[in-house]
């Protein structure tokens, strides 16, 4: 007998073309496999790349042809394990690593299976969660501490990006770090930086309410870019705010192109330079003057093994990962919590898939 009430009508917010993303009836997901889980989604967060999909039926080299449905960063209610599945059980409240790799390849068996060429994925251009079942690869599907709520859960995708961005950077205690952007991935960067130690964390945005969140969860200082500022002049801001000298971990978490150069201008000699966001596919960059610094820069993509650390972080109640969350929708306004997202109101909109089961 299945797990799913019978006569379920299962609905699913479906992107079809540029801009036009819509409720609809969806197709109930089929019985697990040996190795998978089915899924009832509980809450869902949007993530950038949600947007850049709607807007853009794309993002960077992934493209979308064929209609999906959105939404990847999710908590949900284990209904039905595959025989082979013994770390989860029915009841349990999960979170979801989106991609599912070959696990066979060489990346895979030197445990950089975020870079798989084989890939497949719940999230675009593949099935999202925004739906109220869906099956995923038992291996990829995390146990949540019972004392963890279904927003907090939903929160460990992006927090994974955090902690491998600081593990890519290297983060350690007495650590001077500065993040360009106060979005979620670089107010998350933030949070995560100051878990691993960093002493110092200054962030930009354009947005002023952003900053003064970014100052709420432990920025020691924020940089408020205006237009017509220069480049030169946003250097010596970002130096004048470390004191005179430059930080030695910086982080580009924005996406927007020329601060993929500021950031490589304000590491300092022999630092590290991560790229988090995801900006456009050719940029003018500052080479040279890197090289003859000896600055390290390293990209980002996704995360690996990052899910058990971001669990554990989000768990522990010791970081404001919730405070990011300031708007709150049914499923049915899917819509409307896009629209919010894409006016640049909030930072972290949440999506009420499901009613979480009290313990």
């Amino acid at each position: 007998m299945s797990p799913i009430p019978k006569d379920f009508k299962n609905e699913a917010y479906v992107l079809h073309a540029l801009d036009d993303a819509r409720m609809q009836p969806y197709e109930l997901p089929r019985k697990p496999g040996p190795q998978e889980v089915l899924l009832r989604s509980l809450s869902t967060g949007i993530c950038g790349s949600d947007i850049h999909y709607l807007k853009e039926m794309r993002l960077g080299n992934i493209i979308i042809t064929h209609p999906i449905v959105l939404g990847h960063e999710a908590s949900a209610e284990v209904v039905e394990v595959g025989s082979e599945v013994t770390h989860v059980k029915p009841g349990d409240l999960v979170t979801y690593e989106p991609s599912v790799t070959c696990l066979k390849c060489e990346y895979c068996d030197n445990k950089d299976y975020n870079l798989c060429e084989y890939a497949t994925s719940t999230c675009p251009p593949y099935t999202g969660s925004l739906t109220y079942y869906f099956v995923h690869h038992g291996k990829f599907t995390f146990k949540v501490p019972d004392h963890v709520d279904a927003e907090e859960a939903a929160l460990v995708e992006p927090v994974c990006v955090g902690v491998h961005a600081c593990r890519r950077g290297n983060i350690t205690v007495g650590d001077k770090v500065f993040i360009t952007g106060s979005g979620p991935i670089g107010l998350i960067t933030l949070i995560c930086a100051k878990a691993y130690g960093a002493t110092r964390v200054v962030l930009t945005d354009i947005n002023e309410q952003r900053l003064q969140l970014a100052r709420e969860l432990g920025a020691d200082e924020t940089i408020l870019v205006s237009k017509g500022q220069t480049e030169a002049e946003l250097v010596k801001k970002v130096k004048a705010a470390f004191g005179g000298e430059l930080p030695n971990k910086t982080f580009e978490c924005s996406g927007v192109a020329v601060n993929f150069r500021l950031v490589m201008l304000t590491t300092k000699s022999a630092g590290t330079c991560v790229f988090v966001g995801m900006g456009p596919t050719e940029i003018l960059l500052p080479v040279a003057e890197a090289a003859n610094r000896e600055v390290d820069i390293r990209s980002c993509h996704r995360y690996k093994t990052a899910f058990p650390a971001a669990i554990e972080l989000v768990a522990s109640g010791k970081y404001p990962f919730k405070k990011l969350i300031t708007h709150r929708f049914d499923f049915k306004d899917c819509a409307k919590a896009f629209d919010t997202v894409v006016s640049g109101a909030g930072v972290k909109v949440m999506i009420k898939v499901g009613e979480q089961k009290k313990q």
